[in-house]
């Protein structure tokens, strides 16, 4: 089976069933509750998880596993049957993901064409994508609003490096508080955060665009291309140049 995409809603009413493929269930909008039991296991036994989630989570679904849900009928979802899952996401401690924005924009983008065309040139490559996607997400973590408000404001402009006081602020956190506290969501610094951030937007910058180097390197905070440059060799093993040149 290649990864095949669907809409669904569901009801009040919890339904349990199973199925010998695995399932990636993702809200696009409102909530389901779902409770996942083990592979083999009757309903009747007590289930060893049971969460809600929303928009931008998913849910993974192990094949054989039983598995119950229920939802608002006004909610929708979409839903990918799958063969074989990611490695990665065969040994989840826990079956939930958080969705990267970029991911969750392609699900709403496969939304629109499922709802309005049948077109199996176009859905086949689209499931493609989709499994690809999928497997660079990663499990969902503890998260915090005031966290994800400073991280939302580090995207905003990669160019600025902001003093770890304004973040405290922005998070209404102590400094030490929030410094403590976003190592705990993020596993490591602000600041260190922020380098990723600008690395993977400089590799996409590099990867699909004719923007020049020198441009890219001030996009992401970087007065000097020769500072860039080393920095993005080191983290990513070879310099700009030779990287857009691949």
């Amino acid at each position: 089976m290649q990864t095949r995409l669907s809409l669904r809603s569901y009801t009040l009413n919890p339904r349990s069933h199973r199925h010998e493929y695995a399932q990636v269930v993702i809200p696009l909008q409102g909530k389901i509750r779902l409770a996942l039991g083990f592979s083999g296991a009757s309903e009747h036994l007590p289930f060893r998880f049971e969460s809600e989630l929303g928009v931008k989570q998913a849910v993974v679904i192990p094949p054989g596993h039983i598995h119950r849900f229920s939802s608002h009928q006004e909610s929708r979802f979409l839903v990918a049957d799958i063969h074989n899952l990611p490695a990665h996401l065969t040994q989840l401690e826990k079956p939930l993901l958080a969705l990267s924005n970029h991911f969750f924009d392609f699900c709403l983008f496969a939304e629109q064409q499922l709802n309005n065309q049948l077109d199996p040139d176009i859905e086949q490559p689209m499931g493609h994508i989709f499994y690809h996607l999928l497997s660079q997400q990663q499990p969902y973590a503890r998260k915090d609003k005031r966290i994800e408000l400073v991280v939302d404001f580090l995207k905003k402009d990669l160019s600025h490096t902001p003093e770890l006081s304004q973040l405290s602020d922005i998070a209404c956190l102590s400094l030490s508080h929030f410094k403590q506290l976003f190592v705990d969501i993020y596993g490591q610094p602000p600041l260190q955060h922020l380098r990723v951030l600008r690395m993977q937007k400089a590799r996409a910058l590099l990867s699909h665009s004719d923007t020049p180097i020198a441009i890219i390197a001030q996009k992401v905070g970087y007065t000097d291309a020769s500072a860039f440059s080393r920095s993005f060799r080191q983290y990513w093993g070879q310099p700009p140049k030779d990287y857009r040149a691949r």
